[in-house]
């Protein structure tokens, strides 16, 4: 069609253009499913050499013609799939997350966040109901740090630290240096367990 070029190009099998400046290109794969899981497309990733799929994105279908579902698959398997509430499933029951960093300086690594959305339009934006932070302590030995997001007023809202699970297994509330396996600062008095 006239909105497509590379194919059969030396580095590139299909490549989809805008038809116009500022446009948007679409490569739309149409099924004929009816029912729900029906698959609707497949992208084949593929050895040459091969006749089976080594990975693999498909869509299935859910309760109607607009509603679907992604399902990723590897090896033959599927591994993760997004439904159409927008749920992410891992079904091998792994999520690994792995910093690119190399140092060995005691600080945060990475994070999850749970945000919520506000707003609408152009104004809409999310704040942070939560975060589950890794860091390393200076090694290869580390932990995590838990946070609760708070409303500062003013519209402004704020992650504050809350608790801290230590790289000797000792769990802090309220301090994220905690000398005993349950150590919880709120104000005084302290209460130590250990």
């Amino acid at each position: 069609s006239p909105n497509q070029e590379g194919f059969g190009a030396a580095n590139r099998a299909l490549s989809v253009k805008a038809p116009t400046s500022g446009g948007v290109a679409n490569l739309e794969l149409i099924g004929l499913g009816n029912a729900d899981n029906d698959e609707l497309g497949y992208v084949n990733f593929m050895s040459q050499a091969a006749t089976d799929s080594a990975a693999a994105i498909v869509g299935l279908r859910h309760t109607s013609d607009t509603s679907g579902k992604l399902a990723f698959r590897t090896a033959g398997s599927e591994r993760m799939r997004i439904t159409s509430a927008g749920v992410v499933w891992i079904k091998s029951g792994i999520l690994e997350i792995n910093s690119e960093s190399t140092s060995t300086a005691t600080a945060e690594i990475d994070k999850i966040e749970f945000k919520k959305a506000h707003g609408s339009g152009a104004h809409l934006g999310y704040y942070t109901l939560g975060e589950i932070r890794s860091y390393t302590n200076g090694g290869y030995s580390g932990g995590m740090k838990f946070y609760t997001g708070k409303n500062v007023g003013g519209g402004s809202y704020a992650s504050t630290f809350a608790a801290i699970i230590d790289s000797n297994g000792n769990v802090g509330i309220g301090t994220d240096n905690p000398q005993f396996p349950l150590d919880i600062h709120h104000g005084t008095p302290e209460l130590n367990l250990y």
